[in-house]
Parts: C-alpha cells; sequence; structure tokens
C-alpha cells in the first residue's frame, strides 16, 4: 500500500466512507499515542523525572532540540537517542493505520481516496 497521508481522513469524511465523529475520535487517539520525543525518554525510562524536568528547562532556556540537550548535557549516549528513535518511530501511528486499525476503513476505501486525490488534481 502507498504511504497514508495525513489529509486523508477528511478525504474519507467527504467521499462518505468514514463519519465524522470516528475521524475526531481517531485523531484524539492519533494524538495520545504521538507523543513528543522527550516524552517519550520519560515514559520508556531513558530518564528519569528530575531528569526529563532539567533538560526541559535547558531546551526552553537555550531553545534547542531534544536530542541536542540529552547529548550535549550527558543525560543519554547516541546509542541510547538512537534506540529511543527507534522505540518512537515504532510506536508512532498515521491516521491511516488507526483507520485500518479501528476496522473503521479497509484498504480499498483508502486506495480509492488516494485515487480520487490524483484524478482531481491533488485538490
Amino acid at each position: 500500500m502507498k504511504k497514508i497521508p495525513m489529509w486523508i481522513g477528511r478525504r474519507l469524511v467527504l467521499m462518505c466512507k468514514l463519519k465524522e465523529e470516528d475521524l475526531q475520535e481517531v485523531l484524539q487517539t492519533q494524538k495520545e499515542l504521538n507523543v513528543e520525543l522527550g516524552v517519550r525518554a520519560f515514559l520508556e525510562g531513558y530518564v528519569s523525572q528530575e531528569d526529563f524536568r532539567k533538560i526541559h528547562a535547558i531546551q526552553c532556556r537555550e531553545i534547542k532540540p531534544f536530542a541536542a540537550v540529552v547529548l550535549e548535557g550527558g543525560f543519554l549516549s547516541r546509542q541510547q537517542l538512537d534506540e529511543l528513535r527507534g522505540i518512537s518511530a515504532q510506536k508512532h501511528l498515521r491516521i491511516g493505520e488507526l483507520l485500518l486499525k479501528k476496522g473503521l476503513v479497509n484498504e480499498e476505501d483508502i486506495e480509492s481516496a488516494l485515487d480520487h486525490d490524483h484524478f482531481s488534481g491533488g485538490s
């Protein structure tokens, strides 16, 4: 199957293949599951709550990305950061994947929505 773009949920609603309330539920689930790397580091036990607070304070003060702060500050090694990124990527779910997993649409619905976009010139 092709990579499923973010807007696919809206397209499926417009095509009457998905209810608006189901789309909103899936979007909320996606928001809850797809956490930022720093939060994932805490949830997976890579950093303590105290270190998480320190990292966040440094990020706010120095306006640096999480990866730079944890490496420069010695909170994580490069290997740990790479492991964390792998875990985060595995747990990150796209809207199309969630729609399929919940059984709200099938692959044919998604393919149809993608084909509809192709034939309409992407608008």
